[in-house]
């Protein structure tokens, strides 16, 4: 495989074509490479359950280019370790996969503070008094139903509170029978352990 590039040889990126292509695994790319000759794009396709124009497409750059793509190197902005990213510099692959949530999470609070800051003094203080009369209230009604006050969260009802971030706190509160501080202090542990954005 000499024409495979040093740069970067296990690339799984494919021009992408909205209504006539399916992005292929770097599974299916290297069948391609392996696939004999004699082997049809209708049958790759057929194979792959994609149309046949992503194979002749693919076939045609692999033997072209060979299965390469080019790369940079650089550090994560989040977690400062090398990282190696596609293309050339695009300012939205400067993260780690898995540091992207986080990093995009900090992001957003930063930019939250700062609009915050930005407000009139007037608009804060009344958002405050909106903020502390929601509490009450559903804190005083969960307080009512919370079987679970004390109990011990469950695996089942952290999938809950991770499958559903932008729920009213107060809605599952009611339904988890936990009570509304519960509930706010429960998304708060996920968040730290990096299950919730």
């Amino acid at each position: 495989m000499a024409r495979f590039s040093r740069r970067f040889a296990a690339c799984a990126a494919m021009p992408w074509y909205p209504g006539i292509s399916a992005r292929l695994t770097d599974a299916q790319l290297w069948a391609i490479v392996c696939a004999d000759p004699a082997v049809s794009n209708r049958q790759l396709a057929d194979t792959f359950g994609t149309p046949t124009s992503t194979i002749a497409h693919a076939r045609r750059r692999l033997r072209r280019n060979g299965w390469t793509c080019p790369v940079s190197y650089t550090t994560c902005r989040h977690c400062g370790r090398s990282l190696t990213r596609q293309g050339n510099g695009q300012e939205r692959r400067a993260y780690h996969p898995a540091c992207r949530p986080v990093a995009v999470q900090v992001i957003r609070r930063v930019r939250e503070r700062e609009r915050w800051e930005a407000l009139p003094v007037e608009e804060r203080r009344d958002s405050f008094a909106r903020a502390h009369a929601y509490i009450e209230e559903h804190q005083q009604t969960t307080q009512a139903t919370a079987t679970q006050r004390h109990a011990p969260w469950t695996d089942a009802e952290d999938a809950v509170l991770i499958a559903r971030p932008d729920a009213p706190a107060h809605v599952l509160a009611t339904e988890l029978r936990r009570t509304l501080h519960g509930v706010y202090r429960r998304r708060e542990r996920l968040r730290a352990r990096g299950l919730m954005p």
